[in-house]
C-alpha cells in the first residue's frame, strides 16, 4: 500500500519539473545508493546498522495525471514505487515497497524520493532562469575568459577544422553544423574561430544564444548581422556538452 512519506516546499517551475522527471536519464545523477550500472538497469544497496540489502532495478516512469508522476523501480526480488503529487507551491511524496528486508529498505525511501525531487526542482529553477537570460547576457559571458574556461571544463572537444568563410555566407557554416547533427546531439555547443579576427558562438538546445566577435580590432556583441562581416580562413574548434543546459552555462 502506497503511503505518504513527506512534503517538499520550494519555489519551482511546474512545467519544466514534470518534463525533467519524465526523462529516465535525468534521474540517474539524483538517485542515491547506486552501486552498479548495467545497460538500462541500476543496482542499489540499502544499509541499516550491520544489515544490508541489494537488488538490480529497471526504471519506468508513468505520468498518470497532469500533476502526478510515478517512478517505479522493478527489481529481481523487490519493487519500489515513488509517487510525486505536484501542486503549484508544494510536492507531496508517497512510496510503496514490495519485497524482502522491508525494515532495511523502507526507512531509505524518504531520502530516495527527496534526492530525486530536490535535483529536479533545482533543475526547473535553473531552466526558468535560463529562459529569462537574454542574448546580450550570453554575449557578455562569451567576452569573459574566466566564464569560457568554466564552460570548457564541462564540455568536450567535438572537432577541430579549418574553414574558409565567404563574407555574407556565415550562415552556410552554421547550416553545415546542423547537417552534421551536432546541435541535436549536444544540448550546449560552443564554437570558437580564429583567423583574420575571432568569433565565439554559444548554442543552447540548437538555438543561437550568444555572439562575441572581434573584427578589425573592434569588439562586437549580440547582433547576428556581425556574422555576415566574417570572412577568410579560420581555425574552428567546436565543443559540446551532454549535460542539461542550465548545469553547463550557469
Amino acid at each position: 500500500m502506497i503511503k505518504k512519506i513527506g512534503e517538499f516546499q520550494k519555489e519551482f517551475d511546474k512545467e519544466s519539473l514534470i518534463a525533467y522527471l519524465k526523462e529516465k536519464n535525468n534521474l540517474l545523477p539524483s538517485i542515491p545508493y547506486i552501486v552498479g550500472l548495467f545497460d538500462d538497469k541500476i543496482r542499489l544497496m540499502f544499509k541499516r546498522f550491520i544489515f544490508k540489502f541489494e537488488d538490480t532495478y529497471e526504471i519506468s516512469i508513468d505520468h498518470i495525471t497532469d500533476n502526478e508522476i510515478i517512478i517505479t523501480l522493478k527489481g529481481d526480488v523487490s519493487t519500489i514505487k515513488l509517487l510525486f503529487k505536484i501542486y503549484t507551491n508544494k510536492i507531496l511524496l508517497f512510496a510503496d515497497y514490495i519485497g524482502p528486508r522491508k525494515r532495511i529498505v523502507w526507512p531509505k525511501l524518504r531520502n530516495l524520493a527527496y534526492s530525486i525531487i530536490e535535483h529536479a526542482v533545482n533543475h526547473s529553477v535553473s531552466v526558468k532562469n535560463l529562459e529569462q537570460t537574454t542574448a546580450r547576457d550570453f554575449s557578455l559571458k562569451l567576452a569573459d575568459i574566466a566564464w569560457i574556461s568554466k564552460l570548457l571544463m564541462k564540455s568536450m572537444l567535438v572537432k577541430t577544422m579549418d574553414v574558409s568563410i565567404i563574407r555574407g555566407e556565415f550562415n552556410k557554416f552554421i547550416e553545415d553544423l546542423h547537417s552534421q547533427g551536432i546541435f541535436s546531439k549536444y544540448k550546449v555547443v560552443y564554437v570558437s574561430g580564429s583567423g583574420n579576427g575571432s568569433f565565439r558562438l554559444l548554442f543552447v538546445n540548437g538555438q543561437l544564444a550568444g555572439i562575441y566577435a572581434i573584427i578589425s580590432g573592434e569588439e562586437l556583441l549580440e547582433d547576428s548581422t556581425v556574422l555576415n562581416k566574417i570572412e577568410g580562413l579560420y581555425r574552428v574548434k567546436i565543443y559540446g556538452s551532454l549535460l542539461p543546459s542550465p548545469e553547463v552555462i550557469e
